[in-house]
């Protein structure tokens, strides 16, 4: 039974991801993290939005297995990448908690689920919505067991950044 759920951010901070503390009946404290602004809006209508995000996806080396413009969606269900994504660490991009040696994402297989739905507000302003979800197989070969992991908001930021450059920088 759910008792109470509040939000606190650390003040200051450019992170995207806010640490939520969500208090059960029974005493126990849980913690979750979410991702603010996971949506952004563009002054371009939806036709132009799409195509730019096409041009993001390829920039940042993912090959889209979803690409339905019936649907407005786009991305790719089981990307992955070892130690490092687009030159930075992996732990930029996924939590995975942390172990003897560091971010357990910078020494694991982190598969990513990213989609990206296009929503048309009018005729010259887009909103786009991605939903990024890693999870992460350890390489020290100990276990093959997966697990879940949360987006730090890396990617969507600079998804979002490729979108907005290749239109021109027309962001919201």
């Amino acid at each position: 039974v759910l008792v109470a759920v509040a939000g606190c951010a650390s003040s200051g901070s450019q992170s995207p991801v806010t640490q939520r503390t969500v208090a059960v009946a029974d005493g126990q404290v849980l913690q979750a993290n979410e991702v603010r602004g996971s949506d952004r809006q563009f002054d371009a209508p939806a036709t132009q939005v799409w195509t730019a995000l096409q041009s993001a996806y390829k920039a940042l080396g993912i090959e889209p297995s979803v690409n339905d413009p019936r649907l407005h969606r786009m991305g790719n269900t089981n990307f992955h990448a070892s130690g490092q994504f687009n030159g930075q660490p992996l732990s930029a991009y996924a939590d995975c908690g942390s172990g003897p040696t560091g971010p357990r994402a910078n020494n694991s297989r982190v598969y990513f689920s990213a989609i990206t739905t296009i929503t048309s507000l009018d005729a010259t302003h887009t909103k786009l919505s991605t939903d990024v979800q890693p999870v992460a197989v350890d390489l020290s070969g100990t276990t093959n067991a997966r697990m879940d992991c949360g987006t730090t908001g890396e990617l969507e930021t600079e998804l979002y950044d490729h979108v907005k450059l290749a239109l021109g920088g027309g962001g919201i």
